[in-house]
């Protein structure tokens, strides 16, 4: 089991913006979390590590909305980043990004230029200049949200062989060609179409290599997917919000549990979180909807050990957890909560 966690507080430096690394190694003690350590940053928005687990990246952007990407030195089992250089995305409001499975290049999605970032990397470390693909696509219904391109997600296939770019603005997901040593392909091999307007953000594949789980903000709905042969297929759809919510809200992200019996998903303006119990013909069905307690919970995760879930509420500045029975499925009352000013992305 991994020993750290790390939470992305969204916020200028003399705010107290940064990475937050919390030990997890007291998980049932009162206390807990413990912050171990903080790195200050500006406006990191989302982080990944390497494949290997040697280098962490993370993502965000500077004063203006230019986006950035920097690397660190994982050390000390992860206690430690230390870091080693950052990169220009050349995009506007940098959100996400991924390294490819053979941690030869790391993707950036650009959410309002619309485009993803490509850096080579050589030893972790971003060779030269990055390269940058426009998402290129008809444009959605929902005004104004839907104006132009949105990246908001990169995530590769399971089998390595493509990348997909979730994009808000043309309610699509592009499925780019991948070849190790020379990147993407500049133009995409496949894209999906998701119903007008739903407008896609977030993508997970199950650990089975087919099935897929696209999370639509706009619409507030979850559509099951198969994956086959580079191409994508819509199987089912269902609602992430109470049919008789009539105020607005906006879905955010989705996480599996560590054994990917449950799937949640965060509503930001119903201010809850989705669980969905997945079937096991990957059907996922609506179990319950709790409450965040807090306001715009812009991300979540199940933390190491998987028995406890940390919501990131970007507005209220706090990570809220909750205990997870998953023998049950169920998740207990909120048990703590933790200052992030900003909070937007929790991983381990």
């Amino acid at each position: 089991m991994e020993k750290y966690f790390y939470c992305a507080a969204n916020a200028i430096r003399e705010e107290g913006g940064g990475i937050q690394i919390f030990s997890s190694e007291n998980m049932e003690a009162d206390d807990f979390p413990v912050m171990v350590s903080f790195i200050p940053m500006e406006r990191p928005s989302y982080m990944a590590f390497s494949r290997d687990r040697r280098f962490f990246y993370v993502v965000g952007a500077e004063k203006d909305r230019n986006g950035y990407a920097a690397v660190f030195a994982v050390e000390e089992e992860g206690k430690v980043l230390r870091f080693l250089a950052k990169a220009a995305t050349k995009g506007i409001s940098s959100c996400h990004l991924t390294t490819s499975p053979d941690d030869e290049f790391l993707y950036c999605a650009n959410y309002v230029t619309g485009t993803c970032t490509e850096f080579k990397l050589k030893d972790g470390i971003f060779e030269g200049e990055g390269r940058v693909i426009e998402d290129k696509g008809v444009l959605g219904p929902a005004k104004p949200r839907q104006e132009h391109a949105h990246a908001h997600c990169t995530v590769f296939t399971p089998d390595g062989k493509y990348l997909c770019v979730v994009d808000l603005g043309t309610d699509s997901v592009f499925l780019y060609s991948y070849t190790p040593g020379k990147g993407i392909d500049s133009t995409p091999s496949f894209e999906y179409k998701e119903t007008p307007g739903e407008g896609p953000r977030h993508l997970v594949f199950a650990k089975d290599g087919i099935h897929a789980y696209l999370l639509n903000e706009l619409g507030n709905t979850l559509s099951t997917l198969i994956y086959k042969d580079g191409t994508l297929v819509r199987t089912a759809n269902i609602s992430t919000i109470p049919s008789d919510f009539k105020r607005f809200s906006k879905a955010s992200a989705i996480r599996f549990s560590p054994d990917e019996k449950l799937l949640i998903a965060t509503n930001r303006g119903h201010e809850s979180f989705a669980c969905f119990e997945v079937k096991e013909d990957h059907t996922p069905v609506l179990r319950e909807i709790i409450p965040s307690c807090g306001s715009s919970p812009r991300d979540m995760n199940f933390l190491p050990g998987g028995t406890m879930i940390g919501v990131c509420h970007e507005f209220t500045h706090q990570t809220v957890f909750f205990p997870y029975d998953a023998e049950k499925m169920e998740v207990g009352a909120l048990r703590t909560v933790r200052s992030c000013p900003g909070s937007l992305c929790l991983i381990f």
